[in-house]
């Protein structure tokens, strides 16, 4: 076997200094051998040297230069080949340093399914060996892969040493003199001729294919060399980053070239369609990969174009652009996607895109006239919400779209009827108005910036919602009424940032905005009554809710229930001194609809409800009304709770008693108010005797309601109330012996 250059020969002369027991051919598992008969066969690793490498210093790097790499022996015995390397090291620690002894290391094995006849390195990278199925192989000693397997029987090589043949049984011989390796070439001496094999560099690989046609398979290879899984990459740069340049613009050439021929001539085994579709997929996937988007929008897509295949192109393209592959387009490219988008009927796709898109990236003036003209109106408000200029300039172009199209109406008292687009529309701008009242915009997902900007965006929005009057509108206060039309609840709910701020209405002179003047809660209120409420009912709150009423009274613009979303409204903020309430209005919120009898048929949950708005309103309304006509309305509704709220409150403690016994949520509770009560420092003796008395007057009412907790109190009654147990007896001697026994 030929030694090559001298400093191969260096390497073999430092073997003889191994010791014994470190032989390189002890390493080799004799169980690996194939046939009895079978010799192993050797070869050495091209003297090959490290790149230029840098290595932390003090105050910076320091510059190594290139190293001697370790020498490696690949051994093919059988159907195995085994590489060990050999490390120089000093033999002792005194030692001569010129003076090395060797050790070898086993570093990899790789088994194949045939016989082995030769072996031999081409290059540092690769190594070829032939076996006895008459094929050579190239394998890439990095990964252990067999690169590629070549037929070499109609060489006709010529043999040099007998071995069995398993296939045939018939004697034959090793290649052993008839391969040679030198100078990158591989010479195998023939019958008839003289046979070279050269290892392709990278491109040469990628040509070969192309040269076949075998385009696929080039682009696989060259994506394989881009992200370095192919290791046995001839002429690449060993810097990463320089191969990668490299390669990505070799692939990007051959996928050019590939396109422009699978477009132009489509090949017979698939439509042209399907062909073109195939095309545009390796196209984007491969750009995408390479983040190329340059070649493949300036270079790539006008080659669809030009075929009639832009659809196809635009069909594979979106679904990377919905998955956020791709943040920015070109003008011409975000055209044929929308238009795409529009034809096919995908306006949802649309949306997603526009929203995946890089904001700052966008022709902003371009892609909000798109949104308009296909109505895409939550993208238009997400849009200039990203921009963060002006957040109420949408509102008013949404606004005249929401209302462009409405009937003028002769009759103002009559309701509104809205189609389902205007419904959709006018739901999106009110979220939108409750967003930024809260201080965000589309939906959660992006805060008002700077946070102090919230303050005046409140009182802008408030404005542009109850502005009087605007151009080309009969009725007053407009744009309100069309909201509360399409969603009377969700507006209040919108709106619950200005009444529960404390400081929405600031000291001093009130700031003017664009709309002339600078609303406040109370102001809000009236304008909320005025346009919501039905005068004749409120005039007559008998007729409120009355199945009969539809025939008594002539129809109102707003329903009842969307009347009475707003008195639950009022009564919230009334209880908590938001805004204040005419008494006449306080009297119909009470009478007319929270303690009317009508309205709380609903079921136990609205009576409930109404019964804790009203308790909630109750320490107001003492304040400033008779409680006596609270006391007979809330009586003749059933809220006990409130009837033993206002007897506390007059100091008619029997009554409140009564009451607390009455409501079957509050029964439980009785003893624990009688203690409330005599341990209260605010009552006189007059106030705590009158207590005991209601006390024992109500001993029996109470124990029929819960005759164990009247048991388990019992102890404890006489020392409550300060009475005797004598006493006691005597005033629930009425009982039953039924209850008596109990």
């Amino acid at each position: 076997m030929g030694l090559g250059d001298g400093l191969t020969l260096r390497m073999c002369e430092n073997l003889k200094l191994l010791r014994p027991q470190g032989t390189v051919t002890d390493s080799v598992s004799a169980a690996t051998v194939a046939q009895p008969s079978a010799l192993p066969r050797l070869s050495w690793r091209p003297a090959h040297v490290s790149e230029p490498r840098t290595t932390p210093a003090y105050g910076g790097v320091r510059q190594l230069g290139r190293e001697l790499l370790d020498p490696v022996l690949a051994i093919a015995w059988g159907c195995t080949i085994t590489f060990v390397t050999v490390r120089n090291c000093p033999s002792k620690k005194n030692d001569n340093p010129a003076r090395l002894s060797g050790v070898d290391f086993k570093v990899g094995e790789y088994s194949t399914n045939a016989e082995i006849t030769n072996i031999a390195w081409l290059g540092p990278h690769a190594i070829v060996f032939t076996t006895m199925s008459d094929d050579i192989r190239v394998l890439d000693p990095i990964t252990m892969a067999e690169i590629q397997t070549t037929g070499i029987k109609h060489m006709e090589l010529i043999y040099s040493a007998r071995l069995m043949n398993p296939a045939t049984q018939n004697p034959q011989i090793s290649f052993e003199n008839c391969i040679r390796y030198a100078h990158s070439r591989l010479y195998l001496l023939g019958l008839g001729s003289l046979h070279t094999v050269q290892l392709l560099s990278w491109d040469g690989c990628i040509e070969s294919l192309v040269a076949k046609n075998r385009y696929a398979e080039a682009l696989s290879l060259a994506l394989d060399f881009y992200e370095g899984r192919n290791k046995c990459a001839i002429g690449l740069p060993k810097d990463l980053r320089e191969s990668r340049t490299v390669v990505a613009s070799k692939l990007l050439a051959v996928l050019q070239q590939f396109a422009r021929m699978t477009l132009q001539v489509p090949s017979e085994a698939q439509s042209p369609r399907r062909a073109s579709i195939s095309v545009a997929n390796l196209c984007i996937q491969y750009c995408l990969k390479l983040d190329a988007s340059d070649i493949l929008f300036g270079e790539l897509f006008p080659l669809f174009e030009c075929a009639g295949a832009a659809g196809q192109f635009v069909s594979q393209l979106l679904p990377q652009l919905l998955d956020g592959a791709v943040v920015a387009l070109p003008d011409h490219i975000f055209g044929a996607v929308s238009d795409y988008c529009v034809a096919h009927g995908q306006a949802s796709s649309l949306e997603r895109l526009i929203r995946n898109m890089a904001f700052e990236k966008l022709n902003f003036q371009q892609v909000v006239s798109l949104c308009h003209a296909h109505r895409l109106y939550s993208t238009v408000l997400y849009l200039n919400a990203r921009r963060m200029a002006d957040l109420i300039a949408p509102l008013c172009e949404l606004f005249n779209v929401f209302v462009g199209t409405r009937q003028q109406q002769h009759d103002l008292t009559l309701p509104w009827t809205s189609t389902p687009e205007q419904e959709s529309l006018g739901k999106l701008l009110i979220q939108y108005i409750g967003d930024c009242l809260i201080g965000v915009v589309f939906q959660h997902s992006m805060p008002i910036t700077p946070p102090s900007r919230v303050h005046s965006l409140r009182w802008e929005l408030c404005a542009f919602m109850f502005a009087r009057n605007i151009p080309e509108e009969a009725r007053e206060y407009p744009r309100l009424f069309y909201l509360l039309s399409v969603d009377t609840a969700a507006v209040l709910h919108a709106l619950y940032p200005v009444f529960e701020t404390p400081s929405f209405a600031p000291k001093g002179s009130l700031p003017t905005t664009r709309y002339g003047f600078a609303p406040d809660r109370q102001q809000m209120s009236h304008v909320l009554t005025c346009l919501v409420l039905d005068r004749q009912v409120f005039e007559t709150p008998t007729l409120f809710t009355s199945p009969s009423s539809a025939r008594i009274r002539p129809p109102w613009r707003f329903t009842d229930q969307q009347q009475s979303v707003l008195l639950l409204f009022l009564a919230k903020y009334y209880a908590k001194h938001s805004i204040d309430l005419t008494d006449e209005l306080v009297h119909f919120v009470i009478s007319g609809y929270l303690c009317n009898q009508l309205v709380l048929r609903g079921g136990a949950q609205v009576r409930q409800d109404h019964e804790q708005i009203l308790l909630s309103m109750l320490p107001r309304l003492l304040e400033s009304n008779e409680p006596h006509s609270i006391l007979i309305t809330a009586e003749g509704a059933g809220f006990f709770a409130v009837a033993e709220r206002i007897h506390l409150h007059l100091h008619e403690f029997t009554k409140a008693m009564t009451d607390c016994t009455k409501s079957p949520d509050n029964q439980h509770r009785v003893f624990d108010l009688v203690r409330q009560l005599l341990a209260d420092q605010r009552l006189d003796g007059k106030d705590k005797t009158d207590i005991r008395s209601a006390v024992i007057a109500n001993l029996v009412t109470l124990t029929k309601i819960d005759a164990t907790k009247y048991v388990t109190a019992w102890q404890g009654i006489p020392r409550m109330i300060g009475c005797r147990h004598n006493t006691i007896h005597k005033e629930t001697s009425a009982q039953t012996k039924l209850e008596r026994k109990t």
